[in-house]
């Protein structure tokens, strides 16, 4: 008895499922959303329309917690490398932070321009020079 019952419901929901995009396709839009559509289509943006503000409210959408800002903030605040000591044999080298160096070896951001007994000299990517002096 419970398979005539699911024939049942299977054959109503197969008439419904021909039946109703026939129903549907007969049914008008209402008139409100054709003059909605209709306005939105031909509204124009005014002349003086701020851009800026627009791109603005994108990166907001994109970055919601301006994580990109904090990370360049973070990394333009960390604190200069430490020179800690200086070698000097055939060649000389530099141990600035955790890192032992060669003039010509590049440092994050920073290439090693010149290594004397005391310092160091730094120069990134902009031709801006950074001396590290040795510590005590």
């Amino acid at each position: 008895m419970q398979t005539g019952i699911k024939f049942k419901i299977s054959l109503i929901i197969l008439i419904f499922s021909i039946i109703l995009p026939f129903v549907a396709s007969k049914l008008s839009t209402s008139k409100f959303s054709k003059e909605s559509y209709e306005e939105i289509i031909s509204f124009e943006l005014p002349p003086s329309f701020n851009t800026t503000a627009k791109k603005e409210k994108a990166d907001l959408i994109s970055d919601p917690f301006r994580l990109k800002q904090r990370v360049d903030t973070l990394e333009k605040d960390k604190a200069a490398p430490t020179l800690k000591m200086v070698y000097k044999g055939k060649h000389r080298y530099a141990l600035i932070g955790d890192n032992c160096l060669r003039e010509g070896e590049k440092l994050g951001e920073y290439k090693v321009k010149k290594i004397l007994l005391d310092k160091v000299l730094l120069v990134d990517k902009k031709g801006e020079e950074l001396w590290l002096k040795l510590e005590n």
